[in-house]
């Protein structure tokens, strides 16, 4: 694909000298970015990559698909229950292990259950799985065979680095083989919980359908067996230790109340019935008996200074025992009827008559009598208060006898008490444990399990794995994200230039043009040199042509260089193609060309140009066996004159020689233009020496594949020594791929099909 370059200076040149290091960096920064453009650039150059990579991996996958065995899938719902139902009607749960609570962290850990090595165990030892080829290693796909081997050399590998560890105790080999196939039952096993529902669902995997379904509901079962084996274990357990103890206890308190028992009699302590002390009971009956007894004391002292005030003041009839005595009624009574019988014979007779006498003698004798019953109730109630006084003397001095009694006792009931108090703490230890005891026993008849199985599993009709279809579906996006990902990595791998401003960028000089690479099938050197002779209008031959405007811009050679040096940085990167077929395109435009072949290490213009076996060489023109004009060979196909050589044996100092120089003058005067063909400048120095005699150097670089520090080291080293450097251009460039680094993928198939096919 053609590429013109203006003749405008670039900053390099402009200022002389430029900074590689800073030239490259730049490039770098500019390169770390992946915009989408770039990403489409990536996928238009690099598309029969991505097609492999992906092509690879669909056919892999198809492979894997069909060598891994299919394995069925069966599940098992069991449900822990939020609700228990409780047949006895006991406000606490009298279990001895209680119901399996339904928090999601509960839930997890029954989850961790199901899992656990102990369990797989019991079903590998149920099931006699280690006799299964399927789960003991004798029988298994290439693939899982091909991962357990690399597994196993993964492990030897991180055991040769890992610390030296104590050396377990041997294993014999029926346990390796049990603990194996426990292992590879839990890789197939996958438990989980359903959402937020206390539902644990359990999975497993196998060969067999029927196995699956079989090995899925084992679990679940054996799980719910040994949910309602521990209950009933632990309530059994729990019942016997309770009964022992209950015994125990039994024999603790009946020896309890024997000492209370025995103690009291020792010390003759006696209780009532509500278990008061008796003396106690007594102190309390004569306490009140006493104070009673006071009381009438008090009453009968107070009634017999009473009844003598009355009587010494002559009003005894006031006394109110007086006037209750029945006696003194009758007396009183016969009295006034006296009184009343004397004053009617005091109406009839005198005080002398024997009536009135009578009567009166009557009188006499009975007030005798009333006064004589007044003497005796006065006595009554003076032997009252002396009764009275005695019985709270009496009381007094039983109290007495009785407190110290109860003093004493008081002291030896603190031991009393103690006894008594560990005599209620056993029976109450007692009672508390026959309670348990007694719910227990109830309670074992009516255990319900927590958990349960919802749902059995079922015989799976299809395998759930391998999924074919999906896998070979997945693998296709995949094998194109990684095919893109294989070709950004060689894209960005690439040391090498592939477009125009990367070049100019980093070398600071023009590129003159891009040289696509000739790919026809058996195209040799000097087919690809007859490209602008053969093809003048095809794609490569309009680079020449940019290639010749660039370097002379002019129409009049006498006033640009004349002699100009074509090389490379390394060997193969296509500078003899263009240095023939520039040199034919001048020819050909009607300017007198020479091209001399200045690579006496490995000479190859003669074979571009199709001359066989030349005459006289550049090293006979050079040793002055022969003229220059002698040496010059024809191009069979342009007016082209060429120097052609041969390998020299000391080509170094042929090169340096001061015949080279003397040719390049006389050529000068003979020619237009006069192209040198050198060995790379890195390989050798010929092409330093040789730069000294020509008007310029021109430095080809080959697309994608020279190195960018060999060009920067090429350019440096040609620097230093004071030479002109022309120009540079790409050759060798991918048509089909550089258009998109160079135009952008918009543009580049309008310029791909422009040029002559």
């Amino acid at each position: 694909m053609n590429h013109l370059t203006p003749m405008v200076e670039p900053v390099g040149r402009q200022y002389g000298r430029y900074d590689e290091a800073l030239m490259f960096d730049q490039v770098t920064d500019e390169q770390d970015w992946i915009t989408f453009s770039g990403l489409i650039r990536v996928v238009k150059v690099h598309w029969r990559t991505i097609l492999t990579v992906t092509g690879v991996i669909a056919a892999l996958a198809m492979l894997v698909a069909s060598l891994l065995t299919p394995l069925y899938t069966a599940t098992a719902l069991v449900m822990v229950d939020e609700q228990q139902a409780h047949v006895l009607d006991n406000h606490a749960d009298p279990s001895v292990l209680s119901d399996i609570p339904s928090d999601p962290s509960s839930i997890a850990s029954q989850v961790q259950v199901l899992q656990s090595q102990a369990l797989a165990g019991q079903i590998v030892d149920k099931l006699k799985l280690k006799e299964d080829p399927e789960f003991n290693g004798s029988q298994t796909d290439p693939i899982t065979w091909l991962t357990d081997a690399i597994g196993n050399v993964a492990d030897s590998i991180v055991s040769l680095f890992s610390p030296s560890q104590p050396q377990a105790a041997e294993i014999s080999p029926t346990d390796r083989m049990r603990q194996h196939v426990i292992n590879t039952v839990l890789r197939r096993l996958d438990v989980q919980s359903v959402g937020l529902s206390t539902v644990i669902q359990v999975t497993f995997k196998s060969s067999s359908p029927t196995k699956s379904a079989q090995i899925a509901n084992t679990f679940a079962s054996t799980f719910v067996n040994d949910q309602s084996k521990a209950k009933t274990d632990a309530s059994e357990g729990a019942s016997k230790w309770l009964a022992t103890r209950v015994s125990q206890l039994a024999h603790q308190t009946s020896a309890a109340d024997a000492a209370v028992l025995q103690y009291k009699m020792e010390h003759g302590l006696v209780d009532t019935s509500t278990g008061t002390p008796l003396t106690d009971q007594q102190l309390s009956d004569l306490t009140s008996q006493l104070v009673t007894a006071e009381g009438n004391l008090a009453e009968a002292e107070a009634k017999n200074a009473h009844v003598l005030q009355l009587i010494a003041s002559g009003h005894s009839a006031d006394v109110t025992e007086v006037i209750d005595s029945p006696l003194i009624t009758q007396l009183r009574g016969q009295e006034s009827q006296l009184i009343q019988q004397r004053a009617d014979l005091s109406s009839r007779y005198g005080p002398l008559h024997p009536k009135m006498q009578d009567v009166n003698a009557q009188l006499s004798e009975l007030k005798g009598k009333i006064s004589e019953e007044v003497n005796r109730i006065a006595g009554t109630v003076s032997n009252d208060v002396s009764v009275a006084s005695a019985r709270v003397s009496a009381l007094k001095s039983d109290m007495a006898k009785l407190s110290s009694t109860t003093n004493v006792q008081n002291e030896v009931r603190v031991k009393l008490g103690e006894l008594q108090a560990n005599a209620t703490a056993a029976h109450a230890l007692y009672q508390a444990y026959l309670d348990r005891y007694m719910q227990t026993q109830q309670s074992a008849n009516f255990d319900i399990p927590a958990v349960h199985i919802a749902s059995a599993a079922t015989v799976p009709l299809s395998p759930s794995f391998p999924k074919k279809i999906l896998i070979i579906g997945a693998s296709i996006p995949a094998g194109l994200l990684f095919g893109l990902l294989v070709a950004l990595v060689l894209d960005r791998m690439c040391n090498g230039f592939r477009s125009v401003n990367e070049l100019e960028v980093a070398s600071g000089l023009p590129v003159l043009a891009t040289v696509p690479e000739v790919a026809a099938e058996g195209t040799s050197l000097r087919d690809v040199s007859m490209e602008v002779v053969a093809r003048p209008h095809s794609q490569f031959s309009e680079s020449i042509r940019g290639l010749e405007i660039g370097l002379f811009p002019h129409d009049e050679p006498s006033s640009g260089s004349k002699i100009v040096l074509v090389t490379s940085a390394l060997p193969g990167e296509g500078k003899t193609t263009i240095a023939v077929n520039l040199a034919r395109r001048l020819a050909l435009a009607g300017h007198k060309t020479v091209i001399v072949d200045a690579d006496l290490r490995r000479p190859r213009v003669a074979n571009a140009l199709g001359v066989r076996q030349p005459k006289r060489l550049i090293t006979d023109c050079l040793a002055k066996r022969c003229t220059v004009e002698d040496a010059l060979v024809p191009d069979p196909c342009s007016p082209l004159m060429a120097l052609v050589a041969a390998p020299a044996t000391d080509p170094a100092r042929i090169v340096g020689s001061q015949g080279m120089a003397q040719l390049a003058e006389k050529l000068r005067q003979e020619a237009d233009y006069i192209i040198f063909d050198s060995a790379p400048v890195l390989a050798v120095h010929d092409a330093k020496v040789l730069a000294k005699v020509c008007d310029g150097v021109f430095i080809v670089v080959r697309w994608q594949s020279t190195p960018r520090e060999a060009v920067l080291m090429t350019i440096k080293s040609l620097r230093s020594l004071g030479v002109q450097l022309l120009g540079s251009a790409l050759a060798r460039a991918n048509a089909d791929q550089y258009q998109y680094y160079a135009y952008g993928y918009t543009g580049a198939p309008a310029l791909a099909s422009y040029y002559e096919r």
